[in-house]
């Protein structure tokens, strides 16, 4: 089994995805204030691309990584300010390897970016991004989880958390965790830990990582989770009463006091429905 076989249907969407994104001529944005669709700016925006990640750091979005059908992966990209309206580079001195089916994460200063697939392997490896500076470093692989993508990441303040995924073969159920300050993996308790899993979704409350659906094998979706906190190393299931029926590539939301899941794929069918799913006290 490899990369192909594990996204199915999301490569192909993918791929009309990409043929649309290459036929666009301008890309909007939604100005809030006045409720209406303005031009986005073209001048020095990134190349077009696909399954690439974005992050907002409070002022300004970043776009890197990413790929367009048979052409090379990307390890560029750019920062996006909607102020000024306009584009700035990012500098190519350190930058990780290309990739795509990776995740990226803000910690309130930088972007860290890990995992993924370059179109020949699938990846450990990753760099953090710091716009102030306009630099890269790099991130330790001394004890730092087995390559994945269709992984999920999630910052917790502190540190990311990465788990699940899918190693080229087989789906995980296994994950670390990193600390930007100190540049060290720790293990996560595997014990009670949720079903192997890739494209599923992961959100932080605040105190805890919540992981639902996404796939066991291409044809296996799932509607199971499982809570996990950071401090006391545990695991616990979400409830499956009244949960959405199986999904993957689905997307999630954290209000605050709920989860909020909608939309996705199972076995190749869109869905257009979701759940709310709200923490036991």
């Amino acid at each position: 089994m490899d990369v192909s076989d594990i996204s199915g249907s999301v490569l192909c969407r993918g791929s009309r995805l990409m043929r649309l994104v290459l036929l666009l001529l301008f890309i909007l944005r939604l100005n809030s204030a006045w409720g209406v669709w303005v031009d986005f700016p073209s001048n020095n925006a990134p190349e077009a691309r696909t399954l690439h990640t974005a992050v907002w750091t409070g002022q300004e979005m970043i776009v890197w990584g990413g790929w367009v059908g048979n052409l090379p992966f990307f390890n560029n990209g750019g920062v996006y300010n909607p102020e000024a309206d306009r584009w700035g580079a990012m500098s190519m001195e350190g930058v990780p390897e290309a990739r795509s089916f990776h995740t990226a994460v803000w910690t309130g200063q930088e972007m860290i970016v890990w995992g993924g697939y370059d179109g020949r392997k699938i990846l450990n490896s990753g760099g953090i991004y710091n716009p102030q500076t306009n630099t890269w470093q790099p991130i330790s692989t001394e004890n730092a989880p087995a390559a994945r993508s269709f992984h999920t990441a999630v910052w917790t303040g502190q540190e990311m958390i990465i788990w699940g995924g899918f190693d080229g073969s087989k789906t995980l159920n296994r994950g670390r965790i990193y600390n930007p300050q100190t540049d060290t993996w720790r293990g996560m308790n595997t014990e009670n830990s949720s079903q192997s899993r890739g494209a599923s979704s992961a959100i932080w409350t605040g105190q805890e990582m919540i992981i639902w659906g996404g796939h066991y094998t291409p044809d296996q979706a799932l509607n199971s989770g499982g809570i996990y906190n950071p401090v006391t190393d545990q695991w616990r299931p979400v409830s499956l009463t009244h949960a959405p029926e199986p999904r993957s590539n689905h997307t999630v939301v954290w209000t605050g006091q709920e989860m909020i899941i909608w939309g996705g794929e199972q076995s190749g069918r869109p869905l257009r429905n979701g759940g709310n799913y709200r923490l036991s006290k």
